[in-house]
């Protein structure tokens, strides 16, 4: 079984985190309720190229798409 209490600490502090941040897709996931793939795929989330092989999305585009701001 995988630890997610380090997720969830995130998940717990998202609203103090800067727009500028970058999250995991498994972060994104559990603010958006929303399966890993299902970000990974999503038309109106950014995907952010950390390094090879990593990819983020900024909490600022996730915070749009909480509030239904963001543009298809």
């Amino acid at each position: 079984m995988q630890d997610f209490s380090k997720a969830f600490e995130v998940v717990k502090r998202f609203d103090d985190l800067p727009n500028d941040a970058v999250i995991s897709t498994k972060i994104a996931a559990l603010v958006l309720g929303l399966a890993e793939r299902t970000i990974r795929y999503h038309p109106q989330l950014k995907r952010i190229q950390l390094s090879r092989g990593r990819h983020g999305y900024t909490v600022g585009n996730v915070r749009q798409l909480v509030r239904g701001d963001a543009a298809a």
